[in-house]
């Protein structure tokens, strides 16, 4: 009998221990007792990478969960990024206020439905996310759409479904250039992603989108492109065969316009595990990427490695 009470009270505990654990990695908090660090600087105080990749704010930023596509605001005191917990998406942001950065904690627009992988455009007047909340008012949940929020003298407003020709078609990961030219991931005819680019017209409105070049495009599987502010390059990443982990790549931009044969950017970015989501922060110093649930950041300078000399 008494052992069978401690049995019981042992799986208990353990269960209770593993609540605690889960809620507090969910909710960003630190253990009762256990002051929060405190958080000055530029990119949350981090030391600084050279050229080989670091991960991006252990235990702050990337945690036991997993974490990925993030993105500053052109002036640094506002961070963004998607974190999975156990299955769920959901969008976190911290920022720096009076000088020190807040605890890493739910975005306001989150929380509720699967969000993920939000970027905000070099001007820093929009935020893009996707998003499987309902799509008009009072609808059911299901089915990828982006979002986005605009800034106002008060903050963020309100979260809209991004406008035509982006709601009716599926959308992932749109990211801008400075003159808005949105680069996004859609969806073939084969149900594999590829890479789009729509237009922003003179008017401010979006022209249908194009299926960019098959150099480009020649792979099985390619997202997630990060379009530089002036064009002059991109990021994204494939596979060359769907039973394998992504890689980055990287193109540039020819005199003519037309995109350079893409690179598959190797060492120190790609290993046996899946790398994803590149970006460069707004000030062109850092280059960020996930790999295998970790954001990592790296010095931006290594991009002319990759220019044809």
């Amino acid at each position: 009998m008494m052992s069978k009470m401690i049995l019981s009270f042992f799986w208990v505990l353990m269960l209770f221990l593993m609540i605690t654990w889960i809620e507090e990695i969910y909710a960003g908090e630190k253990k009762p007792g256990v002051p929060a660090p405190v958080l000055t600087g530029e990119y949350l105080g981090q030391k600084k990478p050279g050229l080989t990749p670091e991960i991006f704010a252990p235990g702050i930023i990337s945690t036991e969960a997993y974490e990925f596509a993030g993105t500053f605001s052109p002036d640094g005191k506002e961070f963004y990024f998607t974190r999975r917990w156990p299955t769920n998406n959901t969008i976190w942001v911290t920022q720096q206020v009076n000088g020190q950065w807040t605890v890493p904690q739910v975005a306001h627009f989150s929380g509720k439905y699967f969000d993920f992988e939000p970027f905000i455009t070099p001007d820093g007047k929009r935020l893009f996310w996707g998003s499987m909340r309902p799509i008009d008012s009072g609808g059911t949940p299901g089915g990828l759409h982006e979002w986005v929020l605009e800034k106002t003298a008060a903050g963020w407003s309100e979260p809209r479904p991004l406008e035509p020709p982006f709601k009716d078609r599926f959308v992932m990961y749109p990211t801008a250039a400075s003159n808005g030219n949105i680069y996004f991931t859609g969806m073939n005819d084969k149900e594999s992603f590829e890479l789009l680019m729509s237009k922003k017209g003179p008017e401010g409105k979006y022209q249908e989108p194009v299926r960019l070049s098959q150099n480009i495009n020649r792979f099985p599987y390619a997202a997630h492109p990060f379009i530089a502010p002036d064009e002059s390059y991109l990021l994204f990443d494939a596979k060359t065969n769907l039973n394998e982990e992504s890689d980055l790549y990287i193109s540039f931009k020819k005199a003519d316009g037309t995109w350079a044969d893409p690179k598959n950017m190797g060492e120190p970015f790609n290993t046996p595990k899946e790398e994803m989501c590149a970006s460069v922060s707004p000030d062109g110093k850092y280059l960020f990427f996930t790999r295998d649930g970790k954001i990592h950041w790296i010095d931006a300078r290594i991009i002319k490695n990759y220019q044809e000399k």
